[in-house]
């Protein structure tokens, strides 16, 4: 019997606390409240603006692999203090992203009816091109899914590889002294 009563404080102010925080904690995460941010993002800040200021983005945060980005037509968006890594990336027509001493990396679908330029490495899943993609260093480009290209797929620096591990189709222009490497 003292063991009874000894045991039943010991529950119920040390043990239940400890359970009730446990299924506070997990309501969170099946509520989603612990989850990641994911939203579409278009970028409205200046005609030449950052990719990486917060205030150039109408969904209040810069985008990154869990958000999608869309450059609107003729904005000029350069990104020099990190890499480009959207989700999914849809760049407008007349629209210019650039990429200075950093990579671009989109791990979801990329529709560039624009510019994609950069100097650091490039990689894509799901292209459909029918702008301009632009090596302008020394860095390859690599594209893991399908690539329908209607545009172009340039490179101003000899020897720059093009990596399709999957389909390149289309009509569009692959530069001269680019090499094509399908893996």
């Amino acid at each position: 019997m003292y063991i009874e009563r000894f045991s039943f404080p010991f529950f119920k102010w040390l043990i239940l606390p400890f359970v009730g925080l446990i299924g506070f904690i997990t309501s969170f995460v099946f509520l989603g409240v612990l989850q990641t941010h994911a939203a579409t993002c278009t970028y409205t800040g200046p005609a030449y603006g950052d990719w990486h200021t917060l205030g150039n983005w109408d969904c209040g945060v810069v985008p990154t692999a869990t958000d999608d980005a869309i450059l609107p037509p003729a904005a000029t968006v350069s990104g020099t203090t990190a890499s480009i890594s959207p989700q999914n990336l849809t760049v407008g027509a007349g629209a210019i992203l650039e990429a200075v001493g950093q990579a671009i990396v989109v791990s979801g679908a990329t529709v560039n009816a624009g510019t994609i330029q950069g100097d650091g490495y490039m990689e894509f899943r799901a292209v459909n091109n029918s702008g301009i993609l632009l090596e302008t260093g020394i860095d390859n480009f690599s594209f893991l899914e399908p690539v329908t290209n209607s545009g172009n797929i340039i490179t101003s620096s000899p020897g720059v590889v093009a990596l399709f591990y999957d389909t390149l189709d289309g009509i569009g222009l692959i530069s001269p002294g680019l090499w094509l490497k399908f893996m």
